[in-house]
């Protein structure tokens, strides 16, 4: 490390922060940070995995636990990979969605002496959480902030989107906006309903009932579902805001196929910028998740925990409004050339 230091002509000190992932604790620039890895790689440094290995009583081996098999999950893996590669981590995915498989998955992070863990799950599980902190193996929560979790948290700042896009349709000339969601038990989908509510409260907008979509996360366009959808784009609402990419397609769809012309009739907005969501006929308006960016400061704070036992927290990332083709100016005449 020292000949790292000298070659590079910093301190031993701010080697060993950017080489142990806590650089960004002390606002070492990017720059710096850079200019260290580059001369740490040209001098073929490489970090005495076994010494630390016994020393640390860990396998310096990070564990994602949960579900990434969304369209978007490789963009976390992506940016978890390129922050845990940096520190000479190899990560080993766990995959579970049930109590009872994250229960089985916690025994083998423990058994497995994992050095840390990144969780990609829907809803809070105590006791994940619990058997991972008797064995002081830190973990930190990625896409999604549990306000009861002692453990450090990263995800997007969705209902800051949800008010932005309520924003758009308002500056559009939108009056009677629609939302589509699934079940508002899970944590993502009540924190973009409340900023959906809150931005439409903003602008003096009213909303009840007749205006929300409750719906399931089946793939498929079900009957109910064709149902939910025909009985609001053929109401008076000029927009539709959708709690997620995949439903906004669907929406999509099925508006076209009812003969309703997007966006000069209806407007429609999703959610997270998924791949598919710039090929749709009209490609999406809808709002970016930084996913990438989710996983590269997950693993930063939990590299800084394993390392310098840094103390938990909860980062929410600024998100992106991007405006495609789906939305447009409120037509004067709701749906002209609706099928009979």
């Amino acid at each position: 490390m020292m000949d790292v230091a000298q070659a590079a002509k910093v301190s031993r000190t701010t080697v060993s922060m950017v080489l142990n992932g806590t650089d960004e604790k002390w606002r070492i620039s990017d720059k710096t940070r850079e200019h260290i890895l580059s001369t740490a790689e040209r001098l073929g440094y490489r970090k005495n995995l076994i010494a630390r290995s016994m020393v640390t009583g860990r396998t310096n081996v990070i564990g994602i636990v949960g579900t990434l098999d969304h369209s978007f999950g490789a963009d976390i893996l992506r940016g978890i990979s390129e922050i845990a590669g940096n520190d000479a981590y190899s990560i080993k995915y766990f995959r579970g969605e049930t109590n009872e498989e994250l229960a089985e998955i916690a025994k083998a992070c423990v058994g497995q002496r994992l050095s840390g863990v990144i969780s990609h799950i829907d809803e809070f599980d105590s006791n994940l959480s619990s058997e991972l902190s008797g064995a002081k193996i830190p973990m930190v929560h990625v896409d999604n902030i549990f306000p009861d979790a002692l453990s450090s948290c990263v995800c997007s700042d969705d209902f800051s989107g949800a008010e932005q896009v309520v924003e758009h349709l308002y500056n559009l000339g939108h009056r009677k906006i629609s939302y589509v969601t699934t079940a508002l038990n899970h944590l993502y989908a009540k924190i973009r309903y409340d900023g959906f509510l809150a931005g439409m409260e903003k602008y003096g907008l009213k909303f009840d009932n007749t205006q929300l979509g409750l719906t399931d996360f089946k793939t498929e366009i079900t009957n109910d579902f064709r149902k939910i959808i025909a009985k609001i784009i053929n109401s008076e609402v000029t927009a539709v805001f959708c709690s997620g990419d995949p439903l906004a397609v669907k929406v999509l769809k099925i508006a076209v196929e009812d003969g309703i012309k997007i966006p000069e009739e209806l407007s429609i907005v999703g959610f997270a910028d998924l791949d598919y969501a710039q090929w749709s006929v009209p490609a999406l308006t809808t709002v970016r998740q930084p996913f990438v960016e989710m996983g590269r400061v997950a693993t930063k704070i939990l590299l800084s925990e394993i390392n310098d036992k840094a103390p938990c927290r909860k980062i929410k990332l600024p998100i992106e409004l991007v405006v495609r083709q789906s939305t447009a100016k409120v037509p004067s005449e709701k749906h002209r050339n609706k099928k009979g």
